[in-house]
């Protein structure tokens, strides 16, 4: 899992966006990776 990872977005215009990303593997009961979500940080 990834908490408040902080991440650099570039635009098509050239500025730049400081944004704080988070995300989590979703696996089965034997450990699988099912897929994964992200969302924005605070």
């Amino acid at each position: 899992m990834a908490a408040d990872y902080p991440l650099t977005m570039l635009h098509r215009d050239g500025t730049l966006t400081e944004v704080l990303y988070n995300a989590s593997v979703c696996r089965d009961a034997g450990g699988k990776v099912l897929g994964g979500s992200s969302w924005p940080g605070t």
